[in-house]
């Protein structure tokens, strides 16, 4: 009994002392987009001024255009111009690369398709191996041209992301176990 709350003690003092290492890592305070994926440069300010960024970053009136050189002047006000730049840059490069990567992924779309077509058109296939082909051509696209997949077929948007290809071909299977139990 003694040996059992000894190792429940060290247990306990192992997962105290993993919870509270500094992993370098910050803490967020539970919600997806909250402290941890704001600017650095935030950190660096106060509370009212972050407040103030956000205002700008976010208003519906501003075009885009006067929201970055609104978030400039902020930055002249606070002295971190040049980190703001960088900031502005890597959203705009971000933005960029996005774009690009959706417009291959347009260009890629016909072709996808007709591929996909093929499979169901192929009648020397079993339910499964169309399956495992669709599942192989699916996992094998971008994520962007998968987006625009699943947008085009929206009857499959959830089978192909749980792999769940065919519910008819599962009604099938059952009919069929439902037939050959009858016929015994």
């Amino acid at each position: 009994m003694r040996k059992v709350a000894l190792i429940l003690l060290s247990f306990v003092t192992i997962a105290v002392a993993l919870s509270t290492v500094d992993d370098g890592h910050q803490k967020t305070t539970g919600f997806q987009h909250g402290p941890a994926h704001r600017p650095d440069f935030l950190d660096k300010v106060s509370k009212r001024a972050r407040e103030a960024f956000t205002e700008i970053e976010f208003d519906e009136e501003m075009s885009r255009t006067e929201i970055l050189e609104a978030e400039l002047e902020w930055a002249r006000e606070h002295g971190i111009e040049d980190e703001v730049r960088e900031y502005q840059l890597a959203r705009q490069s971000f933005f960029r690369n996005h774009h690009n990567k959706v417009d291959e992924a347009v260009k890629a779309l016909p072709e996808t398709l007709v591929k996909m077509r093929s499979y169901f058109r192929d009648h020397s296939l079993s339910h499964a191996e169309r399956a495992k082909a669709l599942h192989r051509l699916f996992k094998s696209l971008s994520p962007e041209l998968r987006a625009l997949v699943q947008s085009t077929r929206p009857s499959m948007v959830d089978k192909l992301a749980t792999s769940e290809y065919f519910p008819a071909h599962k009604l099938r299977k059952a009919r069929k176990e439902a037939m050959l139990k009858e016929n015994e």
